[in-house]
């Protein structure tokens, strides 16, 4: 809470033009945030809804992005779990190049386990399944095998041993997936649907369900429907 509240000053001192302000915000981020990472985390997500990212917040993120998202027990701060599901994507976006990709799949482990920043008084229940489906999405489209890591088995195991996937049956479809790096926006089904017709009339008369990912658009199966029939 007093991160978001320095976020909160930090935009207060630039609007009003208060230079002591300013500098004793500078002298407290540099203190605290460099002593204890985890705060980062909660000034990027609040510092996102001001239009404001503090840059030591960012550039201790990236340069100590485990002791950022993942603090051990007694740190100071909550990282990740300080996230709303904007700054997750903010933060997954910014380090997606430059991480390990083990490190950001138990990063969206965490958040989707203990994270409660959007939770509105709803069932816990519901409300831990909202999560789980968000950061199964966000593990479709951030997580890649095939980038010549060297860590590529390790990472293959973390994946099948995740709770983001140990309960779904198409574990193994989801794995092809992640070798895509699929978009949220987008889903190759068009071939599949069209190769699933091409065999024959039954198939073209009643097309089979594209195998999409929880929250992957589908593809717009009316329009290939009447291209096939002309």
């Amino acid at each position: 809470e007093v991160a978001r509240l320095i976020a909160h000053l930090r935009v207060a001192a630039k609007t009003f033009r208060l230079p002591g302000l300013d500098s004793k915000i500078k002298q407290w981020g540099w203190r605290q945030i460099s002593r204890h990472p985890a705060l980062a985390c909660a000034m990027i997500d609040e510092g996102m809804k001001l239009d404001d990212i503090y840059d030591l917040a960012l550039q201790t993120l990236q340069l100590k992005p485990r002791a950022a998202m993942l603090p051990g027990v007694g740190a100071v701060g909550t990282g990740v779990l300080a996230l709303s599901k904007p700054g997750l994507l903010f933060v997954l976006r910014t380090l997606e190049d430059s991480t390990s990709h083990i490190l950001l799949l138990q990063v969206m482990e965490r958040w989707a386990e203990f994270s409660s920043v959007e939770d509105q008084g709803n069932s816990p229940i519901r409300e831990k399944r909202v999560r789980e489906a968000f950061a199964r999405k966000c593990a479709l489209r951030f997580i890649k095998r095939d980038r010549g890591n060297p860590n590529k088995t390790a990472l293959e195991r973390a994946i099948q041993n995740s709770k983001l996937f140990q309960e779904r049956e198409e574990l193994a479809a989801s794995i092809s997936l992640l070798d895509e790096g699929i978009q949220f926006s987008q889903k190759s089904a068009n071939q599949k649907y069209i190769e699933s017709t091409s065999q024959g009339n039954e198939a073209a008369n009643k097309p089979a369900r594209p195998a999409t990912a929880i929250g992957l658009v589908r593809s717009n199966i009316p329009s290939i429907r009447q291209s096939i029939s002309q």
